[in-house]
């Protein structure tokens, strides 16, 4: 039987980002020490770090004085260090919009169906934390999921469709409080 590994974070969450990239590093020793083992079964699962945001996101700034105060951009310096090591050379500087994330999740959600989810997180990671592009514009977010291999059309589709947002609403997994967060070999819902 694979080892089944559901991660359960989002898009705009350093620590996840990190989080994800040290799991990627873990499964790489796991397969050189167990070459025989089926492939471990990773999958993303949506949680919003502030689904109160409005659906096309505030100023950084504005998000960065109201969540953290006084201490501000203190953080960035101990992230960009721990990102370092593992390749992401994150560029906080660059981020001008702090987005709802529901429109991202709705992509990795279809990407998860078509075979490209860890492509598409990792691509919409990266977008936001390197590249600073404004994961509020579904043009952005659009170009980005095709890119890391979703059908244009798809992606276009997953954001018009009426259904699959409220579904994915609804998926909040109970319990977690804080991201990222990861279940081994525990039966989750579909």
């Amino acid at each position: 039987m694979a080892l089944s590994i559901d991660i359960i974070s989002d898009v705009v969450c350093p620590w996840c980002f990190i989080g994800k990239r040290r799991l990627e590093a873990a499964l790489e020793l796991y397969r050189a020490r167990k070459p025989a083992a089926a492939a471990p079964q990773v999958t993303f699962h949506p949680f919003e770090l502030n689904p109160d945001l409005p659906r096309e996101g505030i100023a950084r700034a504005d998000y960065i004085a109201k969540k953290f105060g006084a201490r501000g951009y203190s953080a960035h310096d101990r992230l960009v260090q721990a990102g370092k090591p593992l390749g992401i050379a994150f560029a906080f500087d660059k981020i001008e919009r702090q987005p709802n994330t529901l429109c991202a999740h709705v992509l990795i959600e279809r990407a998860r169906g078509r075979g490209f989810q860890p492509e598409v997180k990792e691509a919409l990671m990266k977008a936001f934390f390197v590249d600073g592009l404004d994961l509020t514009d579904e043009r952005t977010l659009v170009r980005v999921a095709s890119e890391a291999g979703l059908d244009r059309k798809e992606a276009e589709a997953a954001l018009a469709d009426d259904k699959l947002r409220p579904w994915l609403e609804g998926r909040a997994v109970d319990r977690v409080v804080v991201v990222p967060n990861r279940l081994v070999n525990v039966v989750t819902r579909s």
